[in-house]
Parts: C-alpha cells; sequence; structure tokens
C-alpha cells in the first residue's frame, strides 16, 4: 500500500505543478491529491464520505461539498460511481445532514443592500469592487448542491443539479429559470473581466468594479444578486419551519 501511495504521490505533483504553471494555481486550503487526505482507496473514500454525512458538523459539510463535486477525469469511473450513488443515498437519508449543508450554503450572502443598492468592499486592494466568484457564483453552487442533495441526483454541473431540481419539484420552473439565468449572468461577467485583464497584461481575479459596467449591467447584476436573496430566503424559511430539510 505505502509503494502505491508513493506512485500517487509522486503523479499527483506532477499534474498539480503542471496545472500551477498553467495557471490553475495550487489550493491555497490544500484541497488537492498533493494532500495524502485527498488520496484514498475506495474503502478510504467510502469510511470518508461515511464519516462526513454521519457527523455534519460546519466542517465536515465544508468537506462533503468538495466529496459530491469529485468527478472521474482519467481511468476506471466504476471504481467511483457505485460509491457516489451511495453516498447519495445515505446523505438523503440524514436530514441533519441536508439541514447542515444547507445551513452552510446560506452563509455567504449576495452583496444587495436596502434599495437594491450594490454593497462594495470597503478596504484594501479590492476596495470599491465584488467578488463575483464568492458573492455571487457560491450561492448559486451551495443552494444547486442542496437541491441535488435533497433529489439524490448525480448532476455534477450546476445548471444540470438546477434544471433536475426543477423536474424533481424541488423548485419551481420560474426560479430555476432565474437561477439559471443568475448563474450564467455572473459567469460571463467575471469571465469577461478576466479575458479583459490578461489582455491587459494583469493577474485575472474575480473582483469587478461596478463603475467599470454599464448601467443596463449594472441592473442585472443587481437582478442576479436579487434572485440569489430570494432563494435564500425561501431555502431558510423551509428549514425554519421544518427544522430540517
Amino acid at each position: 500500500e505505502d509503494g502505491g501511495d508513493e506512485y500517487f504521490e509522486r503523479r499527483a505533483q506532477f499534474v498539480t505543478e503542471g496545472l500551477d504553471r498553467c495557471g490553475i494555481v495550487h489550493c491555497p486550503g490544500d484541497v488537492s491529491a498533493r494532500s495524502p487526505a485527498w488520496r484514498r482507496s475506495v474503502t478510504g473514500w467510502r469510511e470518508e464520505m461515511t464519516r462526513v454525512i454521519h457527523d455534519p458538523g460546519r466542517k465536515a459539510c465544508m468537506l462533503a461539498a468538495h466529496y459530491f463535486d469529485l468527478r472521474v477525469v482519467y481511468g476506471e469511473a466504476e471504481l467511483f460511481d457505485p460509491l457516489r450513488q451511495e453516498a447519495l443515498r445515505y446523505a438523503r437519508s440524514r436530514p441533519p445532514f441536508l439541514a447542515q449543508m444547507a445551513e452552510n450554503a446560506l452563509s455567504i450572502e449576495p452583496p444587495l443592500g436596502f434599495f437594491r443598492q450594490l454593497v462594495l468592499i470597503q478596504n484594501g486592494d479590492q476596495a470599491d469592487t465584488l467578488d463575483v466568484k464568492r458573492q455571487g457564483i457560491l450561492p448559486i453552487t451551495g443552494l444547486a448542491r442542496v437541491y441535488a442533495l435533497q433529489t439524490g441526483s448525480s448532476g455534477l454541473h450546476t445548471l444540470d443539479r438546477l434544471r433536475e431540481a426543477v423536474r424533481a419539484g424541488i423548485i419551481s420552473r420560474d426560479d430555476g429559470a432565474n437561477l439559471c439565468g443568475a448563474y450564467e449572468h455572473l459567469a460571463t461577467l467575471r469571465a469577461r473581466h478576466q479575458v479583459d485583464q490578461i489582455k491587459a497584461g494583469t493577474q485575472p481575479d474575480n473582483f469587478i468594479p461596478p463603475k467599470t459596467l454599464s448601467p443596463l449591467e449594472r441592473g442585472h447584476l443587481k437582478d442576479a444578486f436579487g434572485v440569489i436573496a430570494t432563494m435564500q430566503k425561501n431555502l431558510r424559511a423551509r428549514l425554519a419551519g421544518r427544522g430540517s430539510l
């Protein structure tokens, strides 16, 4: 087993170093195959996924969010797919786990204040900007992940999860369309912002100054954040009313 892990450690170092040189930098939180915690056998992953679902603290559910987003990029998918399906079935039967996953998804609110004004970062190098990834895209992916766990969906892309939630009746057709539209708008803004930075020879990031957007674009941005706020409010009300999902 030790010899096997040495092989995968070398392989992980090779792949992650290559990705880093290509611009996909090493994860500051060490969520990477370079870490032994992210190199496990099928048995090891089954034990770990069972652990975080059975004892759903905040940190455990943060890990579970990563685990349920794992996907096969090379090799035998049949080694992992049954494990994913088993974990999904178990997660769906654990209301405390679903509730904590929902709480985590609600922990980041969109930067929209009273009267629909945008709430900007106040200090530091990113002052007068919005973190479109953390404050917009991640809240939507968090909601979609909770919906996927409720339905037992094995979908991995956020848009697929939202569409499956509509088909399962977890959210309405209009709410699903609004969330998909908000996600696509925010992702497009982020991509365009980063392309402009690369063209200007600067390091791409997720911090967009609203003053660089047209009034129409700012209006659409506010609409997107408003959709997120509404869906978070709906999920929060369900948690409060039932005590679980």
